[in-house]
């Protein structure tokens, strides 16, 4: 009788599952050609789960556990740092810190950053789709 019930049991957890299927997205989010230097992706999955990712200075980006079917996307824009008052600037040997040999430039969004259209920002106005399917994929995001 006991085999039964074991047998019964797997039955139903097989028929059940481990839970809705998902996806990993992964891709390059561009803007008038250009790769994205930072920001954030978000998808919208149609059981209304949000999942979101940091954009790398490349323009890639990963996105695990979405589930499949049809998704909102929407992007934001890298954060804007603003400039010191004044015009001061961080000495680091100042604070202790040895001076760096080789300054690197700042980064693009330090100098202004991009200015994305409003409506990428949200998912309901963006007009970005994509459907989701189940194991790992490649979505490139082109903005204009």
């Amino acid at each position: 009788m006991r085999s039964v019930y074991f047998l019964l049991s797997l039955a139903l957890l097989t028929l059940v599952g481990c839970g809705p299927d998902v996806g990993s997205i992964s891709g390059k989010v561009t803007y008038k050609g250009k790769p994205l230097t930072g920001g954030k992706v978000t998808f919208l999955s149609s059981d209304q789960k949000v999942k979101t990712a940091l954009i790398g200075t490349d323009g890639r980006y990963t996105i695990d556990k979405v589930t499949v079917g049809p998704a909102k996307i929407a992007i934001d824009p890298p954060l804007v740092l603003p400039k010191m008052m004044g015009g001061l600037e961080m000495d680091p040997a100042k604070m202790g810190a040895p001076a760096p040999q080789n300054p690197a430039p700042p980064p693009p969004e330090e100098k202004g950053g991009v200015a994305l259209p409003k409506e990428y920002q949200d998912v309901e106005k963006s007009g970005l789709t994509y459907t989701v399917v189940s194991g790992k994929q490649e979505h490139n995001i082109e903005l204009k």
